[in-house]
């Protein structure tokens, strides 16, 4: 996940620069994405780079699976 995170980043970054460039702040984005789970559905308000970022973290949190520790 992390190397998905990394790889956004320059992506997550364009989006706000375009945001702030013509002054979109506020907003609700409205995630909609289908996997071999139920449908989910959420939002988000972008007021700063971060809140895209939290946005993108919890698009991505149901693609990858769980890590679990080892005991050994």
């Amino acid at each position: 996940m992390e190397a998905a995170r990394t790889a956004l980043q320059p992506l997550i970054e364009k989006v706000w620069r375009y945001c702030e460039n013509i002054g979109i702040r506020g907003r609700t984005v409205i995630r909609r994405f289908s996997t071999d789970h139920p449908q989910s559905l959420g939002g988000a308000p972008i007021r700063d780079q971060v809140a895209i970022e939290h946005f993108v973290e919890a698009l991505l949190e149901p693609l990858f699976p769980a890590r679990f520790a080892c005991s050994g």
